[in-house]
Formats: C-alpha cells, sequence, structure tokens
C-alpha cells in the first residue's frame, strides 16, 4: 500500500489501487489452501502461527533504519526490494512444490471441468 502514497495524479493512484486490490486474490487463495484439509481443531493454531510469521516481518524496520542511516535512502530501498523479492519467490517456488490441491477443490475441479471458463465467471458473478 505505501506505492498509494507517492502517486503523481489520480490515474496512478487508480492503477495503484488495482495492484493493490490484486492481493486479496492470493490472501484468499491461501487461506483456503491452509484450512480445507485442516482438522477442526487445528485452524485456530494454523491462523496463530500464520500471524506471528507474519508480524516477525516487523523485524524489519529497525533494519530497514539502520541501512538508510548507514546508504541513504535509494541503496536502502533496492537492499530491500533485493531481499522483499528473494523471500517472495522462495515461498511460492515453496508453496509450489510441496502444496496440492485440497479435497474441496478437487471435488470443484471435477464438477467444473467441462464448463467453458467464461460461463463459469457468469455463474460465479451471480453467485450461484
Amino acid at each position: 500500500m505505501s506505492h498509494m502514497g507517492v502517486q503523481r495524479d489520480f490515474w496512478f493512484f487508480v492503477i495503484a489501487a488495482l495492484f493493490n486490490g490484486m492481493m486479496k486474490i492470493t490472501t484468499v487463495s491461501w487461506d483456503c489452501l491452509m484450512v480445507e484439509d485442516a482438522p477442526k481443531d487445528k485452524i485456530t493454531q494454523l491462523y496463530s502461527w500464520v500471524l506471528i510469521c507474519g508480524n516477525l516481518s516487523a523485524l524489519f524496520a529497525p533494519i530497514s533504519s539502520y541501512l538508510v542511516a548507514r546508504l541513504t535512502l535509494v541503496p536502502a530501498m533496492r537492499i530491500l526490494y533485493i531481499n522483499a523479492f528473494v523471500i517472495m519467490t522462495a515461498k511460492i517456488l515453496i508453496l509450489y512444490k510441496f502444496s496440492t490441491e485440497t479435497c474441496v477443490g478437487r471435488i470443484r475441479c471435477r464438477e467444473s471441468q467441462d464448463i467453458p471458463l467464461h460461463k463459469m465467471l457468469r455463474i460465479q458473478k451471480r453467485g450461484t
């Protein structure tokens, strides 16, 4: 969301908001992947650990401050962006390698395998 604060005009803001909104797609799919096959009594623990790991990212704030103080803003941001790229790429590769379709996902794939994409999108839009 930080990219929204530095936009030059309205249209840059709209484009940034659209990109930011795309994050919801991955958030929902991650939540579904995480809990659909999980035992009901373990879901709270799963979410707790995910939130704890997410909050560990706050540890980068002091590191960021140190980098800016030592290197100035632009080199520090380059280092932080490269770090984010490496971490996000690792997450993507790990998820791709070790995750499998959930039981609910397999059922949905079988049910919709003969339905064209445009029809599925219309059905989804109506909520049926």
